[in-house]
Parts: structure tokens; sequence; C-alpha cells
């Protein structure tokens, strides 16, 4: 099983990039596991603080579980979902 939080070998200089895991499967409404929030705490909103003009992209991904359907609703509003709570 992956760790909560995995990091990506491929970042431009200066990026940061993570894959977020392990969140619930075949739910709607999935939270974000308390090494999400460090993770993006630490990296995303912090940067933000200090560079308000930073880019910042979300993509989200689903399994191979759950139905056709869940799966592109989660892909197309499940990071925006997640980070505005």
């Amino acid at each position: 099983m992956a760790k909560d939080v995995e990091a990506e070998s491929k970042v431009p200089p200066g990026g940061r990039a993570a894959r977020l895991c392990n969140l619930p499967t075949g739910v709607m409404n999935p939270v974000l596991l308390p090494d999400h929030k460090t993770w993006l705490t630490t990296n995303v909103v912090n940067l933000l603080k200090t560079d308000p003009s930073a880019a910042v992209e979300l993509i989200g991904m689903a399994s191979h579980l759950g139905t056709v359907v869940k799966k592109s609703r989660f892909q197309i509003a499940g990071p925006a979902r997640l980070i505005n709570g």
C-alpha cells in the first residue's frame, strides 16, 4: 500500500509535487487525511502566503475501483471540493 503522501520524482526547479494517496474508495465526499493536510499546509498554503502570485495545479485521479460515474465526478470536482472543504 502506498504511503498517504508519495513524493513525485519529476518536479520542476523550485516546484513542489506529491500524490495524496489512500483517500476512501467509493465515497463521493472524501476528506483529506492528516498527512495530506500537513503536506498541503507546508507546501502549498505557506507558499501562497509568501507568494500570492504562485501557480497551483491540482489534478484528481481515480483508482480502478468504483463506478465510472463516481470516478468522473471526482476527477472533475474532487480536488477543488477537497481543498474547499
